[in-house]
């Protein structure tokens, strides 16, 4: 089964590396990202619980999205929150609508958080590049495509003692005035 997976995301990955302007159905990127969570979640089953709520009214279908722009997120919450975390962690992500109907979308968990994943040592430390190469990646799209796409995050989530509680990234993408949904 993991193997069956892995070769899907595998040709899902080389099928958006040919898309048009490098922009995929939202519904492609959807699939993918569960593809890959759920490649994770097999490797540390009891480590984390993942769920991907999306706006029923958002047509996935038909809205374009940056290929692979949330998974290196995802990745991080996973490898720099989750794992080094003693109990199961959460991986939440929304899919949505905001004023002006600009698509957002909000990776969250609730692992150790940015400033103790700093701190971090041992064998969950990794040189991340992922998010770098989205970035640049999505400024390449902003030239592109005349969209326009703002990362706020990875933020730290504390609770009231001012305790880690987690990361959280949103993502907007804005809609161009002439854009149908």
């Amino acid at each position: 089964k993991y193997l069956s997976s892995f070769a899907k995301l595998i040709r899902k990955n080389l099928d958006s590396s040919m898309a048009k302007n490098n922009l995929v159905p939202l519904s492609d990127e959807i699939e993918r990202l569960e593809l890959y969570l759920s490649l994770e979640h097999m490797r540390f089953k009891t480590k984390f619980e993942y769920s991907i709520e999306i706006d029923p009214s958002l047509k996935t279908e038909f809205v374009e999205v940056p290929a692979m722009f949330m998974q290196p997120f995802v990745e991080n919450s996973i490898w720099h929150g989750i794992l080094p975390k003693n109990d199961t962690g959460k991986i939440e992500i929304l899919i949505g609508y905001k004023e002006n109907n600009d698509l957002f979308f909000l990776i969250k968990d609730n692992g150790i958080g940015v400033e103790n994943s700093l701190k971090a040592k041992g064998i969950h430390q990794h040189q991340s590049k992922g998010i770098n190469i989205t970035s640049n990646r999505i400024d390449v799209l902003k030239r592109l495509t005349k969209k326009e796409f703002i990362i706020i995050g990875p933020l730290q989530i504390n609770d009231i003692n001012n305790e880690a509680k987690g990361t959280k990234v949103e993502i907007i993408m804005k809609r161009n005035s002439r854009e149908k949904l």
